[in-house]
């Protein structure tokens, strides 16, 4: 059993266990970190030492309260957005353009980031490091039952709150409850996403959203510097590509270091929706029966960035202030 410093101001201990090491894990550490006496254990299977390392696509923030929970680099950039739209670039939102991305990406109508396009601000993270430094990682699968988390030597550590980032599905396993308790199925479709970077000089940051609906074409490519990032939600040729960058970006294919194209999948891409009534019940479920508050995309099946989750800790930070005031005595 893990041994756990008294509180040095109550003297009352607050155990918190998060399970994912991912950037949402990182924020949940840096939110609870500043609790005195609390203590904090990361479980993940694949104790990873990079927290972005299962986040291939582009990331850009819209402001910079994220360092208020991680040790990072942030550098603000300007970023030039258009749609590419039957051979014409447009730098103005409008209906057709945010419905044709839509359905080609999510096979549904919905509000995209396409309602802003032309030059905006962002931020970009980089360099990132723990704030909390007493935390103890823990490579391990577990299950959750009585409030503690139970390993396969025989072995439990018990928590007052556990943070789960974990998809949706998966907590609910560990707690001994499936998605067919609540009649829902879980669907997600990857991303392919092919990175390369550019021989010659570049401090642009661009990116042009394609709406042609088949899916050999990518439905978003990003150059950030000298570094180009093409996403699609299936397999596709990296001539098609060359194709993109040719016709929208203006860049050809002997600006392209070819030793430098890689591909890779990021297995869970795009969620697909449930209904929200059964997203809140399953989260409120976790809470009442488990201490187990659900936090990032995952967790809550939402379609997040990552600055919106910001938001929801700060939550989280609430409802186990009401239920543990005496962590805050």
């Amino acid at each position: 059993m893990l041994q756990l410093p008294p509180n040095p101001t109550s003297g009352v201990i607050m155990r918190i266990a998060i399970i994912g090491a991912g950037i949402s894990g990182l924020i949940a550490e840096g939110a609870f970190s500043k609790i005195p006496g609390s203590t904090i254990t990361i479980f993940d299977p694949k104790h990873d030492s990079d927290p972005l390392s299962e986040h291939k696509a582009v990331m850009r923030l819209r402001d910079t309260r994220i360092i208020d929970y991680v040790n990072c680099k942030i550098d603000k950039v300007k970023v030039y957005k258009a749609v590419y739209h039957n051979g014409r670039l447009y730098d103005k939102p409008n209906l057709l353009l945010n419905n044709m991305y839509s359905l080609k990406v999510y096979e549904s109508l919905s509000e995209r980031s396409l309602s802003t396009l032309g030059i905006v601000d962002r931020y970009i993270i980089s360099d990132i490091t723990r704030q909390g430094m007493g935390t103890r990682m823990a490579s391990a699968v577990c299950d959750i039952y009585d409030k503690q988390l139970h390993f396969d030597k025989a072995s439990s550590q018990q928590y007052d709150i556990c943070i789960s980032t974990i998809p949706m599905f998966s907590i609910l396993n560990l707690v001994g409850k499936s998605s067919d308790d609540y009649g829902v199925k879980f669907s997600w479709t990857p991303i392919c996403i092919t990175k390369m970077n550019l021989s010659i000089k570049s401090d642009v940051h661009q990116t042009v959203y394609f709406t042609d609906q088949r899916e050999e074409v990518p439905y978003r490519i990003t150059v950030e510097g000298s570094k180009i990032i093409a996403e699609a939600t299936s397999e596709f040729d990296v001539d098609s590509v060359y194709d993109c960058l040719r016709s929208a970006f203006g860049i050809g294919y002997s600006e392209i270091y070819e030793e430098s194209v890689t591909t890779s999948i990021q297995n869970m891409g795009k969620l697909e929706p449930i209904s929200d009534d059964i997203r809140r019940k399953i989260m409120m479920d976790l809470t009442d029966e488990f201490n187990v508050y659900s936090f990032g995309r995952f967790a809550t099946w939402r379609p997040l960035r990552i600055d919106q989750t910001l938001d929801d800790i700060e939550k989280i930070k609430m409802l186990v202030r009401i239920k543990h005031g005496r962590y805050y005595e």
